[in-house]
């Protein structure tokens, strides 16, 4: 009606995704191929730099019911405040100490090289979860009425989600933390049905 609107939206939360490397920040263990000098080729335990790595990701997702209320028109201008409440879902991913054991060829007389005893593309230790949980907004804004039935839109939005977790990059390391904030402005053109 002229003082109260509602509406139903799905958001995309913003996500991230992020990363260390270190090359020479762990070993590889594996083997290689020497000869004995008599003609005989044994293997022999050795282990070779390899990359080390970080991972994290984040992402989430929102529907959200939201209700404004018009606090009256001034020279065109007309000011309101709402807000919302819905779920949010979101997903973290942690991978700490990932490995990756690279391999290297024998020479042409069948010696030297790598070979891996390390798993190839070793994961870490993983941490992950996704989860349902409550959100809320308030919101407040003004718009202005350009024609009968189109207005021009300026608003702020506070969105929080409370319960949920992600992975935040804290000086090198991945920690787990509680409790999603996001301050959105939104400009847009709204039009009116009747």
């Amino acid at each position: 009606n002229d003082y109260l609107r509602v509406e139903l939206n799905g958001g995309i939360l913003p996500t991230d995704k992020f990363a260390a490397h270190d090359r020479l920040g762990a070993t590889c263990d594996g083997h290689t191929l020497v000869d004995d000098g008599f003609g005989t080729i044994n293997s022999v335990a050795t282990s070779q730099a390899c990359d080390l790595s970080d991972n994290a990701s984040n992402k989430g997702y929102s529907i959200m019911a939201n209700g404004y209320v018009d606090l009256g028109t001034y020279v065109g201008l007309t000011p309101y405040i709402g807000g919302g409440i819905g779920l949010a879902y979101n997903k973290y991913y942690r991978s700490i100490g990932a490995r990756d054991c690279v391999e290297v060829p024998t020479n042409s007389a069948g010696t030297g090289g790598f070979f891996c005893d390390d798993p190839a593309g070793y994961e870490g230790q993983t941490d992950t979860a996704a989860k349902f949980n409550l959100a809320y907004s308030i919101g407040a804004g003004l718009s202005y009425q350009v024609t009968k039935n189109v207005s021009v839109d300026l608003g702020y939005e506070y969105l929080s989600v409370p319960a949920a977790k992600y992975v935040a990059y804290d000086g090198g390391a991945f920690n787990i933390r509680k409790g999603i904030d996001y301050q959105t402005v939104k400009l847009g053109l709204r039009y009116d049905l009747w």
